[in-house]
């Protein structure tokens, strides 16, 4: 009985071998390819879905959360006074603690400390769902009709884990300088000494404070957001040692750019085509062929290397005169 199981266990094995196979008709959606996945909502990509990376309580995390466009601008009083509430609902909570935040035009930035990666989303769940609320119900006053109702921050939030002190120094500069967008170094804007729509009157770390005992004082309105002192080494004094950070710097994209436009304005003139019907030298002629150069400017620009290439293109043509020119057939 046990040689004829064995004996069928071995010709189904057989069989099964050589049983075919059904082509794949068609390539099935998702992969390493281009295109693959989930297509985007709107006009840009989300952040992505992935699962996210264990988190250690010793590194900070800069966040951004995007909002809809039916919001409008959050570089209001009332919007700012909605996150301002927000800030105070998620204060209670020990493992998680905001840092330093700042509203823009279209977004939020936070730098957070957490405890792991459970209680960063948890903490995040909370601001987001009080943030939300309190949203809805700003933009809506003063407004005809019934209150805002609906989602406020279409995605989830993107969060980048900071851990080296020219990351943290990075973050910080970012998040409380506003001057990072072209459309705030304009008045207004420009005469602050700090964002009032960010945390940075909190921020201690100013080179402008310099050995001055007190912080800067804000208007006599002015309410700062509710934000606690770091805890971690990264952001309490780990960022001094990639340099210092100043209210008045500017993005180096800026920066960038003006080099760029000294650069260009220093070079020399490129030495404009002759006119039609005007003669010039051999020499001038072989050299105009290769950049639009005369022998002297290849001189000039290439250094010893131009200065033997003219030399030899004026031995080469030395003593010849101008090609005939052949008659038409």
């Amino acid at each position: 009985m046990v040689e004829q199981c064995q004996a069928e266990s071995k010709r189904s094995r057989r069989n099964r071998r050589f049983e075919p196979e059904q082509l794949v008709l068609w390539k099935p959606r998702g992969g390493k390819r281009r295109g693959a996945g989930r297509p985007p909502k709107g006009a840009r990509a989300g952040s992505s879905h992935k699962a996210r990376p264990t988190l250690h309580a010793r590194y900070p995390v800069h966040v951004t959360l995007r909002v809809v466009g039916t919001v409008g601008n959050l570089r209001r009083r009332c919007v700012y006074q909605a996150i301002r509430e927000a800030t105070l609902a998620t204060a209670w909570r020990e493992d998680f603690r905001i840092v330093h935040l700042s509203v823009q035009r279209t977004h939020i930035h936070l730098l957070v400390e957490a405890s792991d990666k459970d209680a960063l989303s948890k903490g995040m769940q909370g601001f987001q769902s009080s943030a939300a609320k309190q949203l809805n119900a700003a933009i809506s006053k003063g407004r005809p009709g019934p209150r805002r109702r609906g989602a406020v921050f279409p995605d989830r939030y993107h969060a980048e884990i900071i851990t080296s002190p020219r990351q943290a120094r990075h973050a910080l500069s970012y998040v409380n300088n506003f001057r990072k967008h072209e459309e705030d170094r304009v008045a207004p804007m420009s005469t602050w000494t700090v964002d009032w729509f960010s945390s940075g009157i909190m921020f201690s770390g100013w080179a402008e404070y310099g050995d001055a005992p007190f912080l800067w004082r804000g208007p006599a309105t002015y309410e700062p957001l509710f934000v606690y002192q770091p805890r971690t080494w990264l952001l309490r004094e780990g960022w001094t040692k990639a340099g210092t950070i100043s209210c008045t710097r500017c993005p180096r994209r800026v920066g960038e750019r003006r080099c760029l436009r000294a650069r260009r304005s220093a070079r020399p003139a490129v030495p404009s085509e002759p006119e039609r019907g005007e003669q010039r030298s051999l020499p001038e002629a072989a050299n105009a062929g290769r950049g639009g150069h005369s022998t002297k400017f290849a001189a000039q620009v290439g250094g010893r290397s131009g200065q033997v290439r003219g030399q030899r293109s004026q031995a080469r043509t030395r003593g010849r005169g101008p090609r005939p020119v052949r008659a038409a057939r």
